[in-house]
């Protein structure tokens, strides 16, 4: 290749190259993942629309109550949260999320329950609920 050829394709490697970086950056929030870290992200900041915004309509207030202050007390308690592994199902999504405390060496796991509708993936709050309540209660 000579220097010519070099230099134009540099151009081309550079836009090819933010092409797939945005690409990556807008699907971040897409999949079942993102309705997880999305709830995640709106009981932390109190987005009560955002919260809504990630959850199946048809959620319980007691249930949404029960996982928002789970959340919440695993923040407090200085935990992080990462999905661990994925179940999935044609519509339906069973999420692992692992919360670790470093300064306490302690890591707790929790079971999400994700469904896809129409606008996206969402939170079903109510069989999430459940799901805790049958394996760890926060």
């Amino acid at each position: 290749m000579n220097g010519k050829q070099s230099a134009a394709s540099l151009p081309a490697a550079a836009v090819l190259t933010l092409l797939t970086l945005s690409v990556f950056y807008l699907l971040r929030d897409f999949g079942p993942e993102s309705a997880v870290r999305k709830f995640h992200r709106a009981v932390l900041s109190r987005d009560f629309a955002k919260v809504q915004e990630s959850i199946r309509p048809e959620t319980n207030q007691e249930s949404l109550d029960f996982l928002a202050r789970g959340v919440w007390n695993f923040a407090r308690a200085d935990g992080r949260f990462q999905i661990r592994s994925l179940q999935r199902n044609t519509n339906q999504v069973t999420a692992e999320v692992e919360y670790s405390f470093p300064d306490r060496s302690l890591v707790a796991t929790t079971l999400w329950l994700v469904e896809k509708d129409q606008t996206g993936w969402k939170v079903n709050v109510n069989a999430t609920e459940r799901l805790w309540r049958d394996g760890m209660i926060p």
